[in-house]
């Protein structure tokens, strides 16, 4: 694993191998790899514009692939991408790359990456319905018409106990479901 002196040495090679790489046609999965150890120290740092661009620019080689493996393998760049747009309150992207791992999970029949096993997949599929469903927003259904506390209301509570009073004394039962309007 890395660690800040390690990482020191890596990001000095790496920084070589991107001047080599922004030349560099053809990626295998070792490429990938390498982007997703720079792009998830940089977000450890709180780097996540270095992050996005680090993912932008991995993902101008891999956004056209044809080879279902490396398509597979790519997987953990749209994680990122989706994690790191999720950190900033992205909604939109965050939610496109969170639809688009999920759906190279889904389409693959391969149970494992090169660097992920069958339980990290699960565990990133998880995560990305998880961003998903953050953004949904949930609004209380809340009767129609609006009471004044003084108001007779009447009611019916779960025990099958109907009541007519004002509104202000059974506020409280409405509001916890307890009771509806009849």
């Amino acid at each position: 694993m890395l660690n800040s002196s390690t990482y020191s040495k890596f990001h000095n090679y790496f920084d070589e191998y991107l001047e080599i790489f922004k030349n560099h046609i053809n990626i295998d999965s070792a490429d990938i790899l390498l982007f997703a150890v720079a792009i998830k120290h940089e977000s450890d740092l709180g780097k996540i514009d270095k992050s996005l661009t680090l993912c932008s620019l991995i993902d101008t080689k891999i956004e056209n692939i044809q080879d279902e493996e490396l398509i597979f393998e790519s997987l953990i760049i749209y994680y990122w991408y989706a994690t790191l747009y999720f950190s900033i309150k992205n909604k939109e992207q965050s939610i496109l790359y969170a639809n688009k791992t999920i759906e190279i999970i889904n389409e693959s029949k391969k149970e494992r990456t090169s660097a992920i096993d069958e339980k990290g997949l699960k565990d990133i599929s998880k995560q990305m319905m998880q961003i998903k469903d953050s953004w949904i927003s949930r609004i209380p259904f809340i009767s129609g018409k609006k009471h004044g506390r003084n108001d007779i209301v009447k009611v019916k509570y779960l025990d099958g106990t109907i009541k007519e009073t004002k509104y202000k004394r059974i506020e409280a039962d409405i509001l916890a479901e307890r009771c509806d309007f009849v």
